[in-house]
């Protein structure tokens, strides 16, 4: 068994293991109140106080970490929600949560191939990064999930790259 701890990492599998790969266990935690670290790459930590994290911005709510109600939609493949969302604010398509995962990396990662093509149709960028840039697109995300040869083709015949 693998342990972990994290408050700001991606992760877990919402997919079934079908018997060719392991599961992990993660322990979720965020602090509440204080101070804490924030990596910052190469050694460098920064202090952030856990109400300057949960700071709203935009069509989000505070302890979300930027993620608006659409990203819940798309995670959960609501497409008439995820239609109803857009309507209300064409922009959402586009938004962004603390990781820099948009509502198409959450379609994604959930496996909602109609989701993500509705997305794409509304402007969605298949091959924007996560993590200012440097992490994975929507296919890469997908081979790390194991989203499924359907939504992987789906997305590699629409442009999405690695």
């Amino acid at each position: 068994m693998v342990l972990y701890e994290s408050h700001s990492v991606v992760h877990g599998k919402p997919f079934p293991l079908q018997g060719k790969g392991f599961a992990n266990v993660f322990v979720h935690f965020e602090p509440v109140g204080g101070e804490y670290l924030v990596g910052g790459g190469g050694g460098k930590n920064k202090k952030v106080s856990s109400a300057a994290k949960s700071a709203k911005g935009p069509g989000q709510t505070a302890g979300t970490k930027g993620r608006t109600a659409l990203y819940l939609r798309a995670h959960d493949g609501d497409l008439p929600a995820v239609k109803e969302a857009l309507s209300e604010d064409d922009e959402l398509v586009h938004s962004r949560d603390a990781n820099d995962w948009t509502p198409l990396h959450e379609a994604g990662r959930g496996g909602h191939l109609e989701v993500l093509k509705y997305l794409v149709e509304r402007g969605g960028d298949l091959n924007f990064r996560t993590n200012g840039g440097t992490g994975r697109t929507v296919l890469g995300w997908i081979r790390e999930l194991g989203g499924g040869d359907n939504l992987e083709q789906w997305v590699k015949d629409n442009g999405g790259e690695l």
